[in-house]
């Protein structure tokens, strides 16, 4: 028999980023007497790039969840929107505004005024689609009747490195449209998580390490998890990983249907993640996107940069298409230390980041996707909550709703 003792909560709240710590503080709000615990590893922040950027609808979500408490805990750091992005067109590096880089002017500078040609029947092609609902879910190059292999489509896929976007040819429109208006939007960076924990501590939600190998089931309306330091029971279960990786600790015979399809037939893309640290303060802006590697640069610190590359999805840093992003990466280390004139980082960390960013972006998914809804995907012991949770291709749009949803179900009386 089991030795370790046996702790009783109201809710558990799978995983330790942002988006849980957040689900936790709203848990408290809505049920104040309420015993809650994340379970989870709480990992380096630089070296895994947790610092994230944020909508702001979500900017302004985490102040009115925060704002209740005004006075008993600590508020938000102040931050102010991202302002500068630079593109590299050849040698030069063009400044511009957040919401420019997607400008015909953009196109033209990166390539030519065919280039900017092609961007503006783009941009034609994604307006409107409240009205236009066929061509909303065709696949890009088709709705753009462009070949394949139009040169058009290598700059484009720069811009796709950014907005999550593998491949924009086989994107739908709406995905494209969707991503593009997020980015034009203002856009704050901060380490949310780590502002969260200190507010989510002094409400009384415990934090449980994640064991190797966890695994968790529902036994008569239940929820039992085995840790190292303890067995864990509680009536109601909140999960904020992604579905490829909460799968791999569910039973499936306790989750929905609906989210074993989404969870089995679809996938995410993977961030390739370069963080370097400097001894100094970084004169570079914000964002800056590096076309000839198809990677960007964001600064995540006053001293800190990280490099970013997407690629298909993939989990060993050894994989032949991980260690060629890694060397595209230090490329680009290279030219922003030649253009900036800067000293070598003092520190280096590589990672490998499997993204959601409101659910794959290829066309197979997306009639899975566009029509995901809450009340089929949650069951009134399991609700499933972040950016990869929505019928949106808005990742900010995703997380309130999910998590308005999640907090809902909590007050549902378990089946």
């Amino acid at each position: 028999m089991n030795a370790k003792p046996t702790i009783l909560y109201d809710f558990l709240v799978s995983g330790q980023g942002h988006v849980a710590k957040l689900l936790a503080l709203r848990l408290c709000q809505a049920h104040q007497q309420a015993k809650i615990a994340m379970i989870g590893e709480d990992s380096p922040t630089h070296a895994t790039g947790r610092a994230e950027l944020i909508s702001e609808e979500l900017h302004r979500f985490f102040e009115r969840s925060l704002a209740p408490l005004a006075g008993q805990t600590p508020a938000l750091s102040a931050h102010s929107p991202l302002s500068v992005a630079g593109v590299f067109a050849g040698a030069k590096l063009l400044e511009m505004s957040l919401s420019d880089l997607f400008s015909e002017q953009c196109f033209q500078k990166l390539g030519g005024k065919m280039c900017a040609q092609r961007w503006t029947h783009i941009k034609e092609l994604t307006e409107n689609l409240e009205h236009k609902p066929k061509q909303a879910s065709n696949k890009m190059v088709k709705a753009a009747s462009l070949s394949p292999k139009d040169p058009f489509w290598n700059v484009l896929a720069c811009m796709g490195n950014l907005l999550g976007i593998p491949d924009p040819r086989e994107c739908t429109v709406l995905c494209l449209a969707q991503r593009m208006a997020y980015f034009r939007k203002p856009l704050w960076i901060g380490q949310w998580g780590d502002e969260l924990s200190t507010i989510t501590e002094g409400l009384g939600v415990k934090v449980h390490p994640a064991s190797p190998g966890l695994a968790t089931r529902l036994q008569d309306n239940v929820w039992q998890m085995e840790l190292a330091e303890a067995n864990i029971e509680a009536k109601k279960m909140f999960v904020t990983q992604a579905p490829w990786e909460a799968i791999t600790w569910l039973r499936r015979e306790d989750c929905t249907r609906d989210f074993l399809k989404l969870a089995l037939k679809t996938s995410p893309a993977s961030h390739v993640n370069l963080v370097l640290e400097y001894d100094t303060e970084l004169p570079l802006p914000e964002l800056i996107l590096v076309p000839q590697e198809n990677a960007f640069a964001l600064r995540i610190a006053p001293n800190f940069l990280r490099l970013q590359k997407l690629i298909s999805h993939e989990t060993f840093l050894s994989a032949p298409q991980v260690v060629k992003a890694v060397k595209a990466l230090k490329r680009v280390r290279s030219r922003l230390a030649k253009h900036f004139a800067l000293a070598g980082p003092s520190s280096e960390l590589l990672s490998l980041q499997p993204i959601g960013w409101a659910q794959d972006s290829l066309f197979k998914a997306h009639n899975l996707i566009e029509k995901l809804e809450y009340s089929s995907l949650n069951s009134s012991n399991l609700a499933f909550c972040g950016d990869t949770y929505g019928g949106s291709y808005d990742p900010d749009h995703n997380t309130i709703r999910s998590l308005l949803a999640a907090v809902a179900c909590s007050s549902e009386p378990a089946k």
